[in-house]
């Protein structure tokens, strides 16, 4: 939910007012069920959102557009271009399959990164960059489904070993729970988790 939240572009100050309100274009990228999950979230908060996979996904809300990596160029001349050139300028995208904020301290940085993410500065004049990539998923990544699934699944069941005292209690952003959370509840956007009886969630790979 957080991911969803803080990927929702919003446009506030209009007129003097200090009111906000969700407008814009988002981007997910992948088409696993998380992936399915914030494209829902996104679309029902009102946001014009893509979908990028190499798959099917299964998304619900009929408003999300499902897009390939490349694309049949609108110039009718049989090539292909990139999703990013077809969509054009976006305010957010939500990266759940890599993780390019190479050297970004926080999400409000306006330089650093990778090459992709300053191209997307540039010429998508999009600077909201999340990857929801988790350690599980990086050790999968790093050591390849031959040794990377018994260290993912021992950071895991680590995590959930923790006690609570031993968290970090995060202070809910500004909207959070009016804006969105409750939003998303009314509509049945939900995100499903295994071995949910656990008092620490910790997402795998």
């Amino acid at each position: 939910v957080v991911g969803i939240h803080c990927a929702v572009p919003r446009v506030g100050g209009v007129g003097g007012s200090e009111v906000e309100f969700t407008s814009g274009k988002a981007v997910v990228i992948g088409g696993n069920d998380y992936a399915c999950f914030i494209a829902n979230g996104l679309a029902t908060l009102g946001v014009d959102v893509s979908i990028v996979s190499t798959g099917g996904v299964n998304v619900k809300h009929d408003q999300v557009q499902i897009l390939s990596p490349s694309v049949d160029s609108e110039e009718d001349d049989g090539e292909e271009v990139g999703f990013a050139t077809a969509i054009g300028k976006f305010d957010s995208l939500i990266d759940t399959i890599s993780n390019e904020r190479k050297g970004i301290a926080n999400l409000s940085a306006t330089t650093g990164g990778s090459t992709v993410i300053q191209m997307l500065r540039t010429k998508n004049q999009c600077h909201r960059y999340i990857s929801t990539l988790t350690k599980s998923q990086q050790l999968i990544k790093d050591d390849g489904v031959f040794f990377g699934p018994g260290k993912a699944n021992a950071h895991v069941k680590y995590l959930e070993s923790l006690s609570p005292q031993k968290c970090t209690t995060l202070i809910p952003s500004s909207g959070f729970g009016p804006s969105t959370l409750q939003t998303l509840l009314e509509n049945n956007i939900l995100f499903s988790f295994k071995n949910s009886n656990k008092a620490i969630f910790a997402r795998g790979w």
